[in-house]
């Protein structure tokens, strides 16, 4: 049975984790899967597991942000040295440890899910393995982003978007650059979708579910609902006297 090994940085909440999971779950319905989580964080996984997949933990410790910004906002001069350094060797051990589970991998599929992953797994997996890198985010790419795309992901055999306009931008960033790398779009799904949709009957309402950060940009609701509030609507068909269709 073929292999998936999937990277994630680690299996507490948030959307690439949520994605992960589903992948996983999915993927172990005809192949043997194994998760290699980088942190082992408090309450993880955060999503349920197919009980055939198996996880590992790369590190012991985990992320000490909250510490640090402890420690600075406290004045701790002390403290916050001992958690600086803490916090190099933590970032130093994680790409380590990524890099040498990218190099364990000997046959089957690897899938990356972070954009500094993807360039380890270009530079780092082995031939013969099937690499798969994979974005979850939107268009707004950084210059070092696009560098990376254009010169770090020659390595990669294929580059999972979510988006068919993502899958277009991306393409023409690589042309002439990377003439190996198959960009394709591959959208997150739901892993269970109602039986009878009556039952949720459509109003009014936007819902938008996710953490509230600026990275997340909930504000541009407004002006879309506005936007989509501003288009009038088509008149639906109706049945005319002779219960013909006839269109308004």
């Amino acid at each position: 049975m073929k292999k998936v090994t999937i990277i994630a940085l680690h299996l507490a909440f948030g959307g690439i984790e949520k994605a992960i999971c589903a992948m996983a779950n999915l993927f172990a319905e005809r192949y043997e899967v194994e998760v290699l989580s980088v942190y082992d964080m408090p309450n993880a996984p955060a999503f349920p597991l197919d009980g055939r997949v198996k996880v590992r933990y790369l590190l012991s410790d985990t992320p000490n942000r909250e510490e640090w910004k402890a420690a600075f906002s406290g004045h701790d001069l002390a403290g916050l040295a001992r958690e600086s350094l803490r916090a190099v060797k933590i970032l130093r051990d994680k790409k380590r440890a990524v890099i040498d589970a990218i190099r364990s991998v000997e046959s089957g599929v690897i899938i990356t899910t972070r954009p500094e992953d993807n360039v380890l797994l270009s530079k780092y997996g082995r031939p013969g393995v099937l690499k798969i890198a994979q974005l979850h985010q939107d268009h707004r790419f950084d210059k070092g982003l696009v560098k990376d795309f254009k010169k770090n992901y020659g390595g990669v055999d294929v580059f999972a978007l979510l988006t068919p306009g993502l899958r277009d931008e991306v393409r023409d960033m690589l042309r002439g650059h990377n003439d190996h790398t198959e960009v394709v779009y591959i959208p997150n799904f739901l892993e269970h979708f109602p039986e009878n949709t009556d039952k949720y009957p459509r109003e009014k309402t936007v819902l938008a579910v996710g953490r509230l950060n600026e990275v997340k940009r909930f504000e541009l609701l407004i002006p879309v609902c506005r936007f989509a509030q501003a288009i009038p609507r088509l008149e639906a068909p109706h049945r005319g006297r002779r219960g013909g269709a006839r269109q308004a």
